[in-house]
């Protein structure tokens, strides 16, 4: 009877204050670094592949001194905020259009799923012979890597808005434009943020890889420099400062989708 219960028992997420949450990821991160910088310590990780956190911070403060920090992070920065804003640019654009178009986006939705399919990482050096070492090649990493993301999350919802809602928008004189504005924006929005959000990290990492293989300012080139120097900690560093400006935009975004979603709300 018991076992019945429990499977009948529907799966419920763990409700968490604002400040309960915050408390426990704070616990985690300090649970995740000091077990690394144990480990380092003590020898169970190599300090040759594994630098410890002390390592990573002494080359944070080294960047800081030789005044390359800030400015590799502006750099990074704009490439891919640019590469994203213009990725999701074209993403919703042709979200928009091919799924609105009935006869014309199953025609083409194949090839989104082709293109969604090959590593953007093996296009960099493409990108890198049509566009050249400078900023464009790496606002265009950053942007493949996001427009197809963003296409698909948008798709569906677009694929997904009631037919007979369009039918009823249309009977009170609604112009293609109208529909795109009153009913498809707002009906894709939460597809929208889902596609924002999964596909920021992505901006950042076509950014860096494409820094990396070929440029001489950016998060990606200080850690090719960790890598020709085999300094371990540069490169960790160089990684962990890109995870927490991904991480600060992202925070940022979750508060953008909850004003918004309150608004509509409202």
């Amino acid at each position: 009877m018991s076992v019945e219960r429990t499977r009948k028992r529907p799966f419920r997420r763990p409700h968490y204050s604002a400040g309960t949450r915050l408390a426990l990821q704070l616990t985690a991160a300090v649970v995740i670094i000091g077990g690394w910088e144990l480990g380092a310590r003590t020898g169970a990780l190599a300090p040759f592949f594994y630098a410890s956190p002390a390592a990573v911070v002494d080359s944070v403060q080294r960047w800081q001194s030789e005044g390359i920090l800030f400015p590799s992070i502006g750099t990074t920065l704009t490439e891919a905020v640019l590469g994203y804003a213009l990725g999701a640019f074209a993403g919703v654009v042709l979200a928009l259009w091919l799924g609105t178009t009935r006869r014309l986006g199953p025609i083409l939705e194949p090839f989104f799923t082709a293109l969604y399919s090959v590593p953007k990482i093996a296009l960099v050096p493409f990108l890198i012979l049509w566009f050249g070492l400078g900023l464009a090649s790496k606002v265009a990493a950053a942007a493949l890597a996001v427009v197809v993301l963003v296409f698909f999350s948008v798709y569906a919802g677009v694929r997904n808005v009631d037919p007979q809602l369009i039918s009823q928008v249309r009977l009170f004189g609604a112009g293609r434009w109208d529909l795109y504005r009153k009913l498809y924006l707002p009906a894709t929005f939460v597809w929208l943020v889902v596609g924002l959000r999964s596909s920021l990290g992505f901006a950042f990492s076509a950014a860096v890889v494409a820094e990396y293989l070929g440029s001489k300012q950016g998060l990606g080139y200080l850690i090719l420099q960790g890598q020709s120097t085999l300094r371990t900690s540069d490169i960790f560093a160089g990684l962990v400062i890109t995870a927490l400006v991904v991480v600060g935009i992202d925070f940022l975004l979750s508060r953008l989708e909850a004003l918004v979603a309150a608004r509509r709300l409202a």
